[in-house]
């Protein structure tokens, strides 16, 4: 007795992941084909492809095991892209494990586990996923969320629309969350010939005593890493108590009346 057994990973239209699991030419004695509603079955039972059980033939989902032994077997179309291209077909027999993407949640409808029926069509609902948060930018290292608003607010008012939305100003907690930060939310907002045009509001509060600073984060935790420009932080005038981020992605003190772009920040649990 022997089985072959693959194994694919696709991209579908709804921006799922899709993991086939194939069973294919299992080598009967006696090959039968029953119902076509097998993936809930073979979710349960993945080995009955290759060990014969007891009362096997009572098993209603032997076609989940491939092919057996028909080579005109009925194909499943699936599509990966918007493109006719970009697609895939799968026999009779194969069955399908949809995941949604990274950013992405599954909605209440629609079945994960798909079999190809004897009428070239999958087995259940389709599975359909949704971005978890809409036009917000997401960094997978930290399952954050970042967006990047362009009303002109002082630091104050900038801050509370972050908190209206569940978010506060962005924070950054090392080199890597700096580099996505200019990477997705800087670089490509354009290029200014002056660093300091277009600055934007982070959730960085600057204090100071005898001469030092000392720098908290909105969220309550100390800057452990910082990425001051040359010169930076200064008190210029003995007013400049908040911080932004340049355009050249350097950090630098500013005074919190003035009115400035500005970038939010929250976690996955808070997106609806």
């Amino acid at each position: 007795m022997w089985a072959w057994k693959i194994s694919f990973h696709f991209f579908i239209v709804c921006v799922s992941l899709v993991y086939a699991n194939v069973g294919a030419h299992i080598d009967w004695e006696n090959c039968t084909d029953a119902a076509d509603w097998c993936a809930a079955r073979f979710e349960k039972f993945p080995r009955f492809c290759v060990e014969k059980v007891s009362n096997y033939d009572k098993l209603d989902c032997i076609y989940t095991c491939g092919l057996c032994k028909q080579d005109a077997t009925p194909k499943c179309v699936i599509s990966l892209g918007e493109s006719p291209a970009e697609s895939i077909e799968i026999s009779r027999g194969m069955v399908i494990t949809e995941k949604c993407g990274i950013g992405y949640r599954s909605l209440a409808c629609g079945n994960p586990m798909r079999g190809c029926t004897a009428s070239g069509t999958l087995t259940v609902s389709a599975f359909n996923c949704r971005e978890i948060c809409p036009g917000w930018i997401h960094n997978p290292v930290n399952q954050r969320y970042y967006k990047r608003f362009y009303t002109q607010k002082n630091y104050t008012d900038a801050q509370r629309d972050c908190e209206a939305q569940d978010a506060i100003l962005v924070t950054i907690h090392d080199e890597n969350e700096q580099r996505f930060v200019e990477e997705k939310l800087l670089k490509c907002h354009g290029h200014t010939k002056y660093p300091f045009d277009n600055e934007l509001w982070m959730g960085l509060n600057i204090s100071w005593k005898g001469g030092q600073h000392y720098d908290n984060w909105v969220d309550g935790f100390n800057a452990s890493y910082v990425n001051f420009a040359v010169g930076q932080p200064d008190n210029f005038w003995h007013r400049e108590k908040c911080s932004t981020m340049l355009r050249n992605g350097f950090w630098n003190d500013y005074r919190c009346y003035m009115r400035l772009d500005y970038i939010c920040k929250k976690p996955a649990s808070k997106c609806v």
